[in-house]
């Protein structure tokens, strides 16, 4: 049975939703035994037991000399990647992590020492299928959490996306959602998480920051009773290596989507079908939930449409035979034999807090002496608030 390590600084939503998601039908199958670490606590055991790593979204010199040493050991080596990291633009909370140079060095090299690129977007594989000898163009499973609502005596609208993408929403759709509270009145109503609209003192609109706990955050869209959700794009190369997991989430809780009408979204959206498509102008949007808010039967119909979609292209059978044909080496390789003394790998976690601080130091100069401290403290207590949310 083929061991398959699943690697990344933290069990982000890229690691949980497109890989080991995938991967789940197979390893419920009897046919690969799959295991996740974070970086820093991976060890020679962990390369001594894997027979394929996965690296998802790698670019630091840790994840870099856990690939070598990966490599050096016969180990099948697949790189997960579902954005454009070489090509972050300004305003995103993280554009000086990914503009580091020796990040954008290591994400290369970690890239060249791999023998698939795995992603969901053919963009991705248009711009980094250069670095890897091959690619496998996926899709992430989906399963049906709620039937769209039978009744709309109020009708719930929802956004929820990166506080990357506040600027956008406070220049499309706050002023879209004012015009619509206006006429409206208490009919509607809005809820955002994590993009901040600066509209917090308006009536109708409820605010929710990033949810640190994943769990909550889909208890929360599922208690909601939303039937339209909004997903606003850029029109920009970036954005159009994205993945177009709002459809995929919004179909899943019986929410029927408007989306910009560009990459990735016009991969999947047929307009009128099973969501509404828009250009980025507030009329624009602001036409479009009107005519979603006047036509509730519309937005059932396409709510049932997107979810029929998700239950014949993206369900786990689906997308664990397009991941068997793609990357068989999932079911397949065997690395070496080897012992503990043949694997060159140093103590991971030392590495890793020293190479953060050293990022640190790059990025913010002398103000690391104040940045390096405020994060410490920050991140001890996130681990004790986890630590009290588990008791």
């Amino acid at each position: 049975m083929t061991k398959i390590l699943v690697e990344c600084p933290q069990k982000i939503a890229s690691v949980r939703v497109g890989v080991l998601e995938p991967l789940k039908l197979v390893e419920e199958a009897g046919l690969c035994q799959v295991r996740y670490r974070d970086t820093k606590d991976i060890t020679k055991k962990e390369i001594l037991w894997c027979d394929v790593l996965v690296c998802v979204r790698g670019c630091e010199y840790p994840t870099l000399r856990i690939v070598q040493a990966a490599k050096a050991s016969g180990r099948f080596l697949a790189y997960f990647l579902d954005d454009d990291l070489l090509n972050i633009p300004d305003g995103n909370a993280s554009s000086n992590y990914y503009r580091d140079n020796k990040i954008k060095v290591n994400l290369t090299k970690i890239l060249e020492l791999c023998d698939v690129l795995w992603t969901v977007n053919h963009q991705i594989v248009f711009k980094y299928g250069q670095y890897v000898s091959r690619s496998a163009l996926l899709r992430v499973p989906a399963t049906i959490r709620r039937q769209p609502p039978e009744k709309f005596e109020q009708i719930h609208i929802l956004y929820a996306g990166s506080a990357d993408h506040s600027g956008l929403v406070r220049e499309l759709l706050a002023p879209a959602v004012q015009k619509i509270l206006e006429e409206y009145g208490q009919r509607v109503d809005f809820t955002f998480i994590g993009a901040d609209p600066n509209l917090r003192h308006t009536e109708g609109v409820q605010y929710y920051p990033y949810f640190e706990s994943y769990d909550e955050y889909q208890e929360t869209v599922l208690a909601g009773n939303f039937s339209i959700g909004l997903a606003p794009v850029y029109d920009t190369p970036f954005y159009a290596c994205k993945y177009y997991n709002k459809f995929i989430e919004y179909s899943s809780c019986g929410i029927a989507g408007i989306y910009s009408n560009y990459e990735p979204y016009q991969e999947v959206v047929t307009q009128g079908e099973n969501g509404m498509m828009c250009e980025n102008t507030v009329e624009s949007w602001y036409l479009a939930i009107k005519q979603m808010v006047d036509s509730p039967q519309d937005v059932q119909k396409m709510a049932y449409a997107g979810a029929k979609i998700l239950e014949t292209q993206f369900t786990y059978r689906a997308v664990a035979k397009l991941l068997k044909e793609q990357i068989p080496e999932v079911l397949s390789f065997q690395g070496p034999l080897i012992s503990e003394k043949d694997i060159s790998l140093p103590p991971m976690r030392l590495l890793f807090y020293q190479e953060r601080i050293r990022l640190l130091c790059r990025m913010y100069g002398l103000l690391a002496v104040f940045v390096i401290p405020l994060k410490a403290i920050k991140k001890i207590f996130k681990t004790i608030g986890k630590k009290l949310r588990g008791k």
